[in-house]
């Protein structure tokens, strides 16, 4: 909707991708297609040692909260997002279809007009603000 609504192209790739994905990987014929893969189970071991480390870099530098209020984690998550952006420019990163084996002639993405509407409201629940301290600050545990 942020563009338009999808044209009729773009709705029949989106129906078709999954067809195509049964059809070529036989994906719908396996009742556990990441069971026993040594490869998901090695990148779920590496993402989670790699999360493990950012929790604790956040813990040292004051918890979450002083970590974003000194820009910390925003400044992370920009480098990060450079980096991954040069790699892609660089073609050291490569994404299926976009920047790895593109079509010879694209053509314009086609979108239908979509009236604007205000978002909803109805059902939506907001959180309260945190207070900018840490519990165990607060309470007089910390350190």
């Amino acid at each position: 909707i942020a563009h338009g609504l999808p044209a009729g192209f773009a709705r029949r790739v989106a129906r078709n991708a999954q067809l195509i994905m049964a059809e070529e990987s036989h994906v719908d014929h396996v009742a556990d297609p990441a069971g026993g893969s040594g490869a998901v189970e090695a990148l779920t071991n590496d993402l989670c040692a790699v999360a493990w480390q950012e929790f604790q870099r956040i813990e040292a530098e004051g918890g979450v909260l002083a970590s974003l209020q000194q820009g910390y984690i925003q400044n992370r998550v920009q480098t990060a997002a450079a980096k991954r952006n040069a790699e892609y420019r660089t073609g050291a990163r490569a994404i299926v279809g976009t920047t790895l084996f593109r079509a010879g002639s694209e053509r314009p993405v086609e979108t239908l007009a979509a009236e604007r509407r205000p978002a909803l409201t109805e059902g939506v629940a907001t959180c309260e603000p945190l207070f900018p301290v840490r519990i165990d600050q607060s309470i007089g545990a910390g350190a």
